[in-house]
């Protein structure tokens, strides 16, 4: 599986942020796959440069600036199509 995929795939859930990613992804498959944060971040960097997810600042009272991610419809789409495959 790729974790590409895996993102996409926590997203159809809903908005999240990387550390929300991180965290679920910690919870679902974590127990046999392993990826760090430091992996997650530059991943979601490319999903949304290829238009697959969107990304959008959120304001936090006392805390910096949170990024939320959401999967845009290509993203799906391509999601989709490699559950088929």
């Amino acid at each position: 599986m790729s974790l590409r995929f895996a993102i996409l795939g926590l997203l159809t859930g809903g908005d999240l942020s990387g550390y929300e990613i991180t965290r679920r992804f910690e919870q679902s498959v974590g127990y046999f796959w392993h990826a760090r944060a430091q992996q997650i971040y530059p991943e979601l960097a490319r999903l949304e440069s290829e238009g697959l997810v969107a990304g959008r600042a959120v304001q936090q009272t006392g805390k910096p600036d949170k990024r939320v991610y959401a999967l845009t419809p290509r993203g799906l789409e391509e999601l989709t199509a490699w559950v088929v495959t």
